[in-house]
């Protein structure tokens, strides 16, 4: 922990005193008048004196400032324009996959002006979708320059989140596109702080990973207020022939969604640079925002989840659908075994498990996707041998939620499924 230490220096002024009872003359010119007429030193002998020291203490004041300077943590002129020291050195970082550039001149800031980089800041000078060299690349719209440096001026920090998971597939070399965003900025001739997200995961937008980076460690402490920050990008969701000229749909809404996961106001780079009207846009037919958090957690709520005998219960639903999590919240603790094929290995493992579980007289909870009749007969007709009743518990999340809860996976750090494997369930007969 780094402690700011303020040494103040303060400079003794003459001022009225007061005057001593008996002559008239100030008290201290008195004492000096009877040490003059007893042979001490003079009047100008004094001044001189007074001179050298206002001499040594400005002296020493320039010397201390100068050390806190070389130091780091020298006084700062009171600045209204600035919320933090400005970083005097460009650099990267590498957290993970995540790469961060800080730019000399860049300082934090409570508003924050975010940006995407490809068909955002930039775009091919080829015409193609995707660059075909480093150096294949342009400024996308001449407003781009004086637009953010006028943000700048305002005192917002400007901010580029691109997504680069070709980094991590080995498609692109790190240090490749390290020099094309220094290209980049020093076309701009402007201070910015860039994210790239390198692989899937936490950092990769939509997800909120680089945001909550930039908030937690690299805006010099400063307090981001989301009422006076904004971001843009143009996976936005439009489309096809969303304006005259543009007959391509975007390729995703991951910019908008970024934006709405955040929590901060968007635009695409067409609405903020050119001043467009908003175009139509659509997302994903699964949206959290919508969910009763009040609804009953199963159907019909009068139901009990466990029974006093012994018995089956197997699991049907999507991958990410909330089967384990339910579970093990609400079944297992009442001494349910748990057969789980991730963990055993194979269904024939499962069905095993399954057994030895009935002849020990304990219930058995299978969670499995199950999503063909054939899986979930196994567990039948072992059921039917032991004599006891079987349950399904069918988790009716839709294939687009069970993917939103995948990336809500990724989010908290658990493994993440591919989605072919959730297409590959969806193909089933249920």
């Amino acid at each position: 922990m780094y402690i700011k230490l303020y040494i103040f220096f303060f400079r003794v002024k003459s001022s009225k005193r007061q005057l001593s009872p008996e002559g008239g003359h100030p008290e201290v010119k008195r004492q000096r008048r009877d040490e003059e007429a007893s042979g001490g030193r003079t009047k100008d002998e004094d001044e001189d004196e007074e001179r050298a020291a206002e001499e040594k203490l400005e002296q020493l004041r320039k010397l201390a400032e100068k050390s806190m300077t070389e130091k780091g943590n020298g006084p700062r002129p009171p600045s209204s324009s600035s919320s933090s020291k400005e970083c005097l050195q460009s650099s990267w970082q590498q957290v993970g996959g995540l790469m961060l550039y800080t730019a000399a001149g860049v300082k934090g800031s409570e508003k924050i002006a975010g940006f995407d980089i490809d068909g955002c800041i930039i775009t091919t000078k080829s015409g193609k979708v995707f660059p075909t060299s480093p150096d294949d690349w342009k400024i996308l719209y001449f407003e781009i320059q004086p637009r953010l440096a006028s943000l700048l001026k305002r005192g917002y920090k400007v901010v580029f989140f691109t997504n680069q998971r070709g980094i991590a597939r080995g498609k692109l070399k790190p240090e490749v596109f390290k020099s094309k965003v220094e290209d980049i900025l020093a076309a701009l001739q402007l201070p910015v702080q860039v994210f790239v997200s390198t692989s899937s995961g936490i950092y990769r937008k939509p997800v909120m990973g680089m945001w909550n980076y930039l908030c937690e460690e690299a805006n010099d402490g400063v307090t981001v207020d989301k009422m006076q920050t904004f971001y843009v990008g143009d996976a936005a969701g439009r489309p096809e022939n969303w304006a005259p000229g543009k007959k391509k749909k975007d390729f995703s809404c991951s910019d908008r969604l970024f934006a709405l996961n955040i929590g901060v106001q968007f635009h695409t780079p067409e609405e903020y640079f050119l001043g467009w009207k908003s175009a139509p846009y659509s997302l994903p037919d699964f949206d959290p925002r919508k969910l009763d958090s009040t609804a009953a957690l199963y159907d019909p709520p009068s139901a009990s989840l466990t029974s006093c005998g012994t018995e089956v219960i197997v699991a049907v639903g999507f991958p990410a659908s909330g089967k384990s999590t339910f579970f093990h919240a609400h079944v297992i603790p009442k001494g349910y075994v748990y057969v789980n094929r991730d963990t055993l290995g194979s269904w024939q493992s499962c069905v095993s498990a399954c057994e030895r579980a009935l002849k020990e007289g304990r219930s058995v909870a299978v969670d499995n996707t199950n999503p063909e009749p054939e899986s979930r007969k196994r567990y039948v007709d072992v059921a039917k041998a032991a004599g006891v009743k079987c349950r399904c518990f069918h988790f009716s999340a839709s294939l687009e939620e069970a993917k939103h809860y995948n990336r809500v996976r990724i989010y908290c750090h658990y493994i993440s499924l591919r989605l072919c494997v959730i297409h590959v369930e969806l193909r089933k007969d249920h």
